[in-house]
């Protein structure tokens, strides 16, 4: 039987901030580096073989702490990592929306084809 765990990078400053990250390289914050800890402690009980992490610095300090807690290798894969968001990078929602009123719900209603102004499509392949 294969068990999948799946988790989101710990907090960043960016999160805080409620800044669009996307494929911006941001370092975990000191509340995140001690998020991740405590994902470690949790995990540990269970038995896993591999951590597979996206190769973005948020996504790779959270891997590397978990897996100093529960033991085991990390493999970084690039097709993980987040999408770009183009111009939209390290704004706020509201500041979107008071510089291109409407762009976030037309976007939204996309679904799929939601794609940033400068960025990439969700449907890249």
């Amino acid at each position: 039987m294969v068990k999948l765990g799946v988790i989101r990078h710990a907090m960043t400053s960016w999160n805080l901030e409620k800044r669009i990250q996307g494929s911006k390289d941001i370092a975990l914050c000191p509340e995140g580096i001690r998020q991740a800890g405590l994902w470690g402690e949790i995990l540990r009980p269970e038995k896993y073989d591999l951590i597979l992490s996206s190769p973005l610095i948020r996504a790779r300090q959270t891997s590397q702490i978990i897996a100093g807690k529960i033991g085991v290798d990390i493999e970084y894969d690039r097709d993980l990592r987040e999408q770009d968001f183009g111009e939209w990078e390290g704004k706020r929602l509201n500041d979107i929306e008071n510089q291109a009123p409407g762009e976030i719900k037309i976007q939204e209603s996309k679904g799929w084809d939601f794609c940033p102004p400068g960025g990439e499509p969700r449907t890249w392949f």
